[in-house]
């Protein structure tokens, strides 16, 4: 009798100390990796980055380039790299300030001219594999505590519109490298298993039927745009309840006959051709702040679909024109669309600004 209550003992023991292992194991503090974007390439956007280290060290921060998402284009890949620089060279130059606060005490506040990049580094987003250039702005050694990181963008870099920019505080040390170099292969062979696209499949078939159910309808909204002229614009009002990537879009009314159709592709463009080019301004503002504003010209289409006209009470079969993919955070934003020229040639069709949801993540356009 009182060897079993010895064994009941021991293995309790055995448990507790597993139990613990494996509570440490989830809920230990992981060396410093944190990424955030910067919206836009503008002079005043910024990132900020809040972080906690627990161990003394090296800390790098630095500048994330994306080469893009399964991108295939060589020459848009080299014109990109000549954009970002190497070890060797230069690459274009980002004058970026740079502001630590640690426990509510400033650290430092400097400004420093970026050039160069130093290595590559893959990281995942939203289930997306992005691959990076790491440009470095500062390499400090930080002591224990709560900090608050924030790197600015000093000047316009039109060369960078289209290319999506991350701010990134990581624990610089061979290990620490190794260890995230080493996590984002075990996530690409995981994204590439059966197992897991199965899992995926399998998620997103349940979370249909339930939001069938349950769901918030996701974000659609569009508005009648005359594109024929120069200074018209419409604003569209929406929240954002769930920080992901959301498509800003212009839409063209396809027309009801198959005639109609052919004739009016050939202005609008698809995928290969461009079309008529319509210059647009986009002037995104959230909770009260400008949080985006760019002029772009928009051409070719990339999708036809049916959109509900709320205005005229009636579904309109339209071409789908992108004009910019942003990630958003949670809050209250107006978007406001505004037509640059004068567009002669698209007289008679009717136009349609648009902000919806953007489901796929894998083919990112910018």
């Amino acid at each position: 009798m009182e060897k079993t209550k010895g064994i009941d003992r021991l293995y309790k023991v055995l448990i507790f100390f597993v139990f613990i292992t494996f509570l440490w194991s989830v809920f230990r503090a992981r060396p410093v990796n944190i990424i955030e974007p910067i919206i836009q390439a503008r002079a005043g956007c910024s990132a900020q980055l809040d972080f906690e280290i627990n161990k003394s060290g090296p800390y790098q921060f630095s500048l994330l380039f994306s080469k893009g998402y399964n991108s295939k284009d060589e020459v848009e890949l080299r014109k990109k790299l000549t954009l970002f620089g190497s070890i060797n060279s230069a690459g274009k130059m980002i004058p970026v300030s740079l502001r630590l606060i640690k426990d509510g005490k400033m650290v430092f506040d400097e400004k420093i001219e970026t050039v160069g990049t130093v290595r590559e580094h893959s990281f995942y987003r939203n289930e997306s594999n992005i691959r990076a250039m790491v440009r470095n702005i500062k390499i400090a050694y930080l002591p224990p505590g709560r900090y608050s990181l924030k790197i600015t963008l000093l000047k316009d870099m039109a060369d960078f519109d289209r290319i999506p920019i991350y701010a990134h505080a990581i624990y610089f040390t061979p290990e620490n490298l190794a260890r995230v170099e080493n996590e984002s292969r075990e996530m690409d062979r995981k994204m590439n298993s059966y197992w897991y696209n199965g899992w995926l499949f399998t998620r997103f078939l349940v979370k249909s039927l339930w939001c069938v159910k349950f769901c918030d309808d996701p974000l659609h909204r569009y508005k009648l745009l005359d594109v024929t002229h120069a200074g018209q614009s419409v604003t569209i009002d929406f929240e954002i309840k769930k920080d992901e990537y959301y498509k800003f879009t212009l839409l063209f009314d396809q027309g009801g006959t198959s005639e109609e159709i052919h004739k009016r592709t050939a202005l609008f463009g698809d995928v290969y051709k461009g079309g008529v080019t319509v210059p647009i301004s986009l002037s995104l503002i959230k909770d009260g702040k400008v949080y985006y504003e760019n002029t772009l010209e928009t051409n070719g289409y990339f999708s036809s679909k049916n959109i509900r006209d709320e205005e005229r009470e009636k579904t309109v079969y339209v071409a789908e024109r992108l004009v910019k993919i942003l990630e958003l955070q949670s809050g209250y934003y107006s978007a406001t669309f505004t037509i640059l020229t004068d567009n002669p040639a698209l007289n008679g069709i009717s136009g349609f600004a648009g902000v919806s949801y953007y489901m796929s993540h894998d083919k990112f356009i910018f």
